[in-house]
């Protein structure tokens, strides 16, 4: 009989060993130290019955047992503690085959070498712990297990994964040099494989990953170029992942299965990925802008540079022509003179009134009377009647109104109106739907006092204009939303903000009303009793919740020794005190107020303007610098709109301002262009011509007509200011005043010069809310913060724009962002030409930088020499103004003409931008 299958691997165990002491190998007595691989060969036996195997056996198999009770699990352990695995489907693979009732199980370990025992038994359970017993022997003999079957101690760098390199050789005899390179590479390809599967439990979604961090860093669809998978092999899958973000790396990696490989591959890339500090603390992809963080403080940088500003030379030397001939400094000495001249006349002038008894004073404002010489009241007497025989008494100029509430309301409307004209019910021709708010044409209005044809129900959508301003008298059913849009005034930032607040008890009274006018009807208020009765009494009144600027001026005209606060303080519902002194501040920052509150020369000018404040300071400013139309068409279009700007013609409106701004960066240009256009067509063109005028730009008859009336009323203005001879010459291209119209850059100063301190920084380089770094997108700021350009700007969404700054008229509050309607682009060099404000000087060395005093939006940088020379023209122009202002009437022509030229030369000629937009689509951040 045969020996059983236990014992004949004993004896092959011992045999290598034999072969081990005459190679001179080390015995394995220090089992978790040294370690050497050995490799056995399946081989077939001679079939024999089971009998004999247990009679050959005898009290080996039983002593085998013995020695490792459980070896199986013995097994398991060993190879688990070894590799730090729970999974051993990769290392331990059981099979069992049956002759003539015999079971004969095989178990193949796959760590540290291949290895392969034997076992025989009727049942299957019992061969295979016969050679798992076996295997276990095995593992103690080279060991890896202890004498005592102790398991082996942890190890960091032992892990799951890529299979050391097996050695099949067991005849072959082996020198000490060779086992230990074996194990050395052994122990290298544990520690690569336990990195593996650290990294693949940390990451275990380690491909979705990799593609997300690589599409947020890169925002490129091309992730295969980016991320490139390479797989080889076949019973052991090799996967190469080659990443090319940030920068090129492999990362290696085997498995059995190639996804598992692919997997355990990403994970490194992740782990690497992390040690750079490219993933946030929750393994989680970091914004775009994070990626970026060179470009993003590159971009900064380059917008806190100061502007460099260089003046060509042949204008340099223009400047010192001009100002050797009409040297700043003896003018500024003679204005000083007759400012004293007149500080004292006036000091004496009151002496005498303190000392005169029964003093007539003008009943409205104020001052002492002083009867008109009989040659000036002949002369305005003349005047009076010309005017009024020319005038056609039965037309009227209206006032202007203000319609920007209305006109956002109106979109709220749209919205109603096109959700019921979706119901099937409301399209059946039985419902005629209106909308009626003002910004409707006159003939639209018209429309819903119209009554239906019979067996169709009228529906009005309507803003509170119809709660108190007209009677529908077919209306007998009102439906009341209990709200409205509002326009409050944000005095700490400026902004006037258009909310939707609950309406007043009496506005609910009044609505409630519309139904009863001319019959029977009802109304429905679609809010609780409780809303109503937490409702205030009355609305707020107008004056707490406007801009108190114009108020405030109107007050100094007539009551020019009393505080403004004294003032307001006496009405019914009296502002708030510090409402009143920021309207105060703001008049003296744009120079018409002084500060002790009396009006300066400029703002008894601005006084006599029917018009915000600034709008005046634009028009005044206007007349001195000659292009007094172009601003007399802005200021009559900041009041009233004239194009056709509903929901409906948004797109058209839009593509009009495009066609008529151009180049000019400008939507005061815009509304000039549009206005002069119409007057051009009026004068030259037939009827056809002004219908193809108003339907190309999308303009609105009506509203021109009221403009031409504001043009015409702000122009008597301008006489009544005495900055003009006659009111008709302001509208006449040819006049003096018209000189210098048609410029550009010119026309963009005055309005900066007028409307300042109301400046917009723009900067290049955005990062969006999302963490998105965007190059090449634009961000606005204003010294109040953040703001946004509105759609119905022609700034919106441009990605160059000629200059750092651009100013405003006004901006609006809406849902928690600051929105500027329209703006204009500014010359570097009219920022420090036309503001009167002061400025900071920095000098280092022969460069000057320049920036306005505090919180400055304004930084240049510009040689000493062209700054010399241009804050003596600075001061030129102030002296200009100053003389014009305190003497309309002697006005030096030949010396004004002279130097607005030259402004106008190098406004034009001196580049805007400079380097400020110098980034390419090239440097587009992938």
């Amino acid at each position: 009989m045969a020996l059983a299958g236990v014992f004949l691997v004993r004896l092959r165990t011992l045999c290598r060993c034999v072969k081990c002491f005459h190679t001179g190998a080390k015995s394995a007595s220090n089992w978790s130290t040294d370690m050497r691989w050995y490799g056995t060969k399946a081989r077939r036996f001679p079939e024999h019955g089971i009998s004999y195997f247990q009679n050959k056996a005898g009290s080996d198999t039983s002593n085998l047992l013995k020695e490792f009770p459980d070896p199986k699990g013995l097994l398991n352990n060993t190879i688990s503690r070894s590799l730090g695995v729970s999974d051993l489907s990769e290392f331990i693979h059981y099979s069992c085959t049956e002759h003539q009732g015999i079971k004969r199980a095989t178990v193949t370990l796959l760590w540290p070498c291949k290895i392969e025992k034997e076992g025989f038994a009727s049942k299957k359970t019992d061969a295979e712990r016969f050679a798992a017993a076996a295997a276990c022997l095995e593992l103690r003999e080279i060991g890896v297990i202890g004498p005592n079957n102790e398991l082996p101690r942890r190890r960091a760098g032992r892990g799951r994964g890529e299979h050391p390199l097996l050695h099949d050789g067991e005849d072959e005899p082996r020198s000490e040099g060779v086992s230990r390179t074996l194990a050395d590479e052994s122990l290298l390809a544990k520690e690569d494989s336990y990195k593996a599967s650290e990294a693949l439990s940390m990451f275990p979604h380690s491909k979705s990953l990799l593609t997300r961090v690589i599409q947020v860093a890169t925002t490129s669809s091309r992730i295969r170029e980016l991320m490139q998978f390479k797989t080889s092999g076949r019973k052991l899958k090799r996967c190469d992942l080659t990443l090319l973000w940030p920068e090129k790396m492999v990362f290696t990696a085997t498995a059995s299965q190639r996804v598992t490989a692919e997997r355990k591959a990403a994970a490194l890339a992740c782990m690497k990925l992390k040690e750079l500090e490219l993933l946030d603390k929750d393994n989680n992809p970091l914004t775009h802008a994070k990626y970026h963080r060179e470009k993003v403080k590159e971009a900064g940088e380059r917008e806190r540079r100061p502007l460099p500003l260089r003046i060509p030379e042949d204008l340099e030397e223009s400047m010192r022509d001009y100002l050797a001939q009409y040297p700043v400094a003896a003018e500024v000495q003679t204005l000083w003179e007759e400012e004293e001249t007149r500080g004292q006349l006036t000091a004496n002038q009151e002496e005498e009134e303190l000392d005169e008894e029964d003093i007539l004073t003008d009943a409205i404002t104020g001052r002492r009377y002083r009867p008109l010489s009989e040659h000036e009241a002949r002369r305005r007497s003349l005047h009076l009647l010309e005017e009024w025989e020319r005038a056609d008494p039965g037309l009227s100029v209206a006032l202007p109104v203000d319609e920007h509430r209305q006109r956002v309301i109106s979109a709220d409307i749209r919205a109603v109106q096109d959700k019921l004209e979706e119901r099937p019910h409301f399209c059946s021709g039985s419902h005629m739907i209106l909308p009626l708010h003002s910004s409707l044409s006159v003939g639209d209005q018209q429309r819903v006092f119209q009554r239906p044809p019979e067996g169709q129900r009228k529906i009005v959508l309507a803003t509170n204009i119809a709660e108190t301003s007209i009677t529908i008298d077919d209306i007998v059913h009102v439906v009341d939303a209990g709200t409205h849009k509002e326009q409050n005034y944000d005095a700490r930032t400026k902004v006037s903000c258009l909310d939707t607040v609950w309406i007043s008890r009496s506005n609910v009274t009044q609505r409630k009303g519309r139904a009863g006018r001319c019959q029977p009807g009802q109304s429905y208020h679609l809010f609780p009793r409780k809303q109503l009765e937490s409702m205030s009494p009355f609305p707020v009144p107008e004056i707490l919740r406007t801009p108190l600027e114009s108020l405030v001026l109107q007050a100094k005209i007539h009551s020019p020794n009393c505080k403004a606060v004294d003032f307001l303080s006496q009405v019914l519902d009296s502002p708030d005190k510090d409402a009143v002194r920021d309207a105060v501040q703001t008049l003296q920052e744009i120079g018409v107020l002084d500060k002790t509150e009396s009006l300066t020369p400029l703002g008894e000018r601005v006084a006599c303007m029917s018009c915000d404040p600034r709008l005046g300071k634009v028009l005044v400013l206007s007349a001195m610098f000659r292009c007094v139309l172009p601003m007399l068409c802005v200021a009559a279009c900041l009041t009233r709109d004239p194009f056709h700007n509903s929901l409906q013609n948004r797109a058209p409106v839009r593509q009009a301002k495009e066609a008529l701004s151009s180049s000019s960066h400008s939507d005061y240009l815009v509304f000039s262009r549009a206005v002069l256009g119409w007057r051009k067509v009026q004068l030259d063109g037939n009827r056809e011509d002004r219908d193809s005028y108003l339907d190309k730009y999308t303009l609105s008859r009506g509203s021109l007509r009221f403009i031409n009336g504001l043009i015409s009323q702000f122009s008597e203005n301008l006489l009544e200011a005495g900055l003009v001879s006659r009111g008709n010459d302001c509208q006449r291209q040819s006049s003096l005043y018209n000189e210098h119209s048609g410029q550009d850059e010119l026309l963009k100063a005055v309005l900066l010069a007028g409307l300042y301190p109301n400046l917009i920084q723009v900067k290049k380089g955005v990062v969006t809310k999302g963490g998105r770094f965007r190059p090449n997108n634009l961000s606005f700021r204003t010294l109040s913060g953040p703001v946004l350009l509105h759609r119905s700007s022609v700034n919106r969404g441009k990605e160059n724009l000629p200059s750092r700054w651009l100013t405003f008229f006004s901006a609006v509050k809406s849902n928690g962002n600051v929105f500027i309607r329209d703006s204009s682009s500014v010359h570097p060099l009219a920022l420090l030409l036309f503001t009167d404000c002061d400025l900071t000087e920095t000098v280092n060395g022969d460069r000057v930088e320049v920036s306005f005093h505090g919180r400055s939006l304004m930084r240049l940088e510009l040689s000493v020499d062209t700054w010399e020379l241009l804050w003596e023209l600075r001061t030129s122009v102030q002296t200009m103004l100053y003389r014009n202002l305190n003497n309309p009437g002697y006005a030096r022509t030949s010396q004004d003409g002279k130097l607005l030229s030259l402004i106008v030369e190098l406004l034009n000629v001196t580049d805007s931008s400079c380097l400020h937009h110098g980034l390419s689509r090239d440097d587009e951040v992938d």
